[in-house]
């Protein structure tokens, strides 16, 4: 039986993220983020604040191309966490999802998210 995989990507200019956040810093985060993701988020200064979310927005773009627009849930319902040795996962309605695949990058001013998702989401 051949299983389906689905493949997504986006790529978020830096100075894009910041300039939003120098303009409406709650409101972004409280639309886009969870408190998990906030709480980390607030730990970094700076361009490492900026690159953390514009990483994870970019990975919430990606699942989003991945599934399809048609996904049924908020951007919100979908965290990036990392496990104890910093490697990204994807948390989807409060449950990690066991068959799929994230890497985040940023060079310059640009971060990028790839992701792979299973069939069985």
């Amino acid at each position: 039986m051949r299983r389906k995989i689905s493949i997504g990507v986006d790529i978020v200019k830096l100075s894009r993220i910041e300039k939003v956040l120098e303009l409406y810093q709650q409101k972004f985060l409280s639309r886009f983020f969870d408190m998990n993701e906030i709480k980390e988020a607030e730990t970094h200064r700076g361009k490492g604040m900026i690159s953390y979310l514009a990483k994870r927005f970019a990975a919430k773009e990606a699942i989003i191309k991945a599934r399809g627009h048609a996904i049924g849930l908020a951007i919100k319902q979908i965290s990036i966490r990392n496990n104890y040795k910093g490697k990204p996962f994807i948390y989807f309605k409060d449950r990690m999802l066991r068959n799929s695949q994230i890497s985040l990058s940023d060079d310059g001013d640009y971060a990028i998210a790839f992701v792979v998702l299973g069939d069985r989401i």
